[in-house]
């Protein structure tokens, strides 16, 4: 089965896009999202990755959103060097709301990141986004942050699931341990994942590594096998891992290519 892994970095801070083809070559991953890490502007070398292996990569950019040209630069990167979204913090739709307006109209994917369920502005902002641009493509990283200290029944993370309504957003099962409080497989995030399985699943949720970064938590290979723990069946895995993922990059099949799909 061809795997797609929604969320790996490449460059400067985090070497050459080689090493994280080795890496796939070594665990079967056919494709993956390169999504710009944080605090770079200039996605030059994100955009060399796709130029030398076009039917492997979706590059995600990032845009200074201080600069008042922000929308036109993240035009240039998505229409005039065919990016294929940008990486947006989830408090920016507040004070620059004509970037996200500009993602949508370039029909470009918003990597969104840094939501916080507890902040209640975010999420109604949020809604209102989706509710105004329907044909908006969207991810939430990293579980939408969902807090393993929350007690049950999970009101707080409830807000997130509460935003699957809007068909065009995908919730990105990826960064387990950025909130929990337990080891490698990270069950405390069980309860969680069940409810992303209930609202987003099984056709609106998407796995990412978070390569080369995880590695001080896990493994590459982890990354993946943790996947087998959450309780799926083959076809729900199947989706997560490939179909899913076409959907959100590849509609049109453009890359993947129809036999593959």
């Amino acid at each position: 089965m061809p795997l797609i892994d929604n969320h790996i970095h490449a460059g400067d801070k985090y070497g050459p896009v080689e090493n994280a083809i080795e890496k796939m070559d070594d665990l079967g991953i056919t494709h993956a999202v390169i999504v710009q890490h944080m605090g770079q502007y200039n996605n030059t070398y994100l955009a060399q990755c796709l130029e030398r292996y076009p039917d492997r990569f979706w590059i995600v950019a990032m845009v200074d959103l201080a600069l008042p040209d922000a929308p036109k630069t993240l035009r240039k990167w998505l229409k005039d060097e065919r990016l294929h979204g940008v990486r947006l913090p989830a408090m920016s739709l507040s004070r620059r709301p004509d970037v996200w307006d500009m993602a949508v109209k370039c029909r470009g994917v918003i990597s969104v990141m840094g939501l916080q369920p507890r902040d209640l502005g975010q999420i109604e902002r949020l809604k209102v986004f989706l509710e105004a641009n329907p044909r908006a493509r969207m991810k939430i990283e990293h579980i939408g942050h969902a807090d393993p200290s929350e007690p049950p029944p999970y009101v707080t993370y409830q807000r997130v699931m509460e935003l699957a309504g809007h068909k065009g957003l995908y919730l990105q099962l990826s960064a387990p341990y950025t909130h929990s409080k337990k080891p490698y497989p990270y069950d405390d995030m069980l309860p969680f994942l069940e409810m992303a399985k209930k609202h987003f699943g099984p056709y609106r949720l998407v796995w990412g590594s978070g390569y080369p970064p995880i590695e001080m938590y896990m493994t590459y290979a982890q990354s993946l096998e943790w996947v087998d723990t959450l309780g799926l069946t083959d076809f729900q895995k199947q989706a997560i891992l490939w179909d899913n993922a076409v959907r959100l990059w590849d509609p049109r099949k453009k890359k993947v290519g129809k036999e593959e799909a």
